[in-house]
């Protein structure tokens, strides 16, 4: 399972992360509007892997560290400060376990937040979080 596989289904376990995220979670960017039978559902969320650093101790076990960014795209700023507090309680010092010698992932507190206004129509709510898989070389 990759870091994103398990960051969705944790995602996807949470009622009240889900509904207040009602058009989901994408890698990188979200499906383009085809049309009027498809509409984009907001708010909707965006995770980014910003980069990752790899830490040894004594050789064998070592932790990856990743800097994550999660956007989550609104129409109104009450809307996306919801969601990120839906985010912040699903998320905040959260551990996760990983197959294929993965010990586990530990979803670090957030290292940055920001609300920003897109334009007219669209807020852009955004926080980063620094997280820390713990390996086990095999």
């Amino acid at each position: 399972m990759t870091l994103f596989e398990a960051i969705r289904t944790w995602w996807l376990a949470d009622s009240t992360l889900s509904a207040a995220v009602a058009g989901g979670l994408y890698l990188s960017q979200a499906p383009p509007k085809l049309g009027l039978d498809r509409p984009i559902i907001m708010p909707y969320a965006v995770m980014v892997d910003l980069g990752n650093s790899f830490e040894f101790s004594s050789g064998t076990p070592y932790i990856d560290s990743h800097a994550v960014q999660f956007s989550i795209f609104s129409t109104t700023q009450a809307e996306g400060e919801t969601a990120r507090a839906a985010l912040r309680s699903r998320f905040d010092a959260e551990k996760i376990t990983l197959d294929g010698g993965f010990d586990s992932v530990m979803m670090m507190l957030p290292e940055a937040e920001e609300t920003t206004r897109e334009d007219d129509n669209i807020w852009h709510t955004r926080v980063d979080y620094q997280i820390q898989v713990h390996r086990v070389l095999l």
